[in-house]
C-alpha cells in the first residue's frame, strides 16, 4: 500500500514538474488596456516578453490607457515597434501619450 502511495505522488510531482502549478506563465502576464484617439478601446491580452503588438489601426493610433501585465511597456510610435517613445509605462501604470502604434514588453526590473 506504501508503494502505491510513493508512486502516485511520484507521478503527480512529475506532471507538476511538465505541465507547470495550476497552468501556464502565460496565463498570469494580465493585459494592456488603451484607447484611441477616435474613443476606441482595445487590449493586449496576456503579452509574452519581447513580442510587438500592434495597437490597432495606425490611423487611429492609442493615446492612453493602463499597464496591468507584469511587464514593463514601451510604447512605439509606429505600427512595427521601430520608433521607441520617450517613456516606459511600468507594471499597474496608467499613461497619456500623443499617439502609439505599438507595444513591446520586457520584464520589469527588480527594485
Amino acid at each position: 500500500m506504501r508503494i502505491r502511495h510513493v508512486a502516485g505522488a511520484l507521478a503527480a510531482a512529475a506532471l507538476i514538474a511538465v505541465t507547470g502549478p495550476g497552468g501556464t506563465a502565460q496565463a498570469q502576464t494580465g493585459e494592456l488596456r488603451f484607447h484611441t484617439v477616435g474613443g476606441n478601446q482595445g487590449t493586449v491580452d496576456l503579452p509574452e516578453p519581447y513580442l510587438c503588438y500592434p495597437l490597432g489601426d495606425p490611423e487611429e493610433p492609442a493615446i492612453g490607457g493602463f499597464n496591468a501585465t507584469v511587464f514593463t511597456a514601451r510604447l512605439y510610435g509606429d505600427g512595427s515597434c521601430t520608433y521607441a517613445l520617450p517613456r516606459d509605462i511600468q507594471s499597474g501604470k496608467g499613461f497619456e501619450t500623443q499617439g502609439a502604434g505599438s507595444v513591446k514588453f520586457f520584464p520589469s526590473r527588480a527594485a
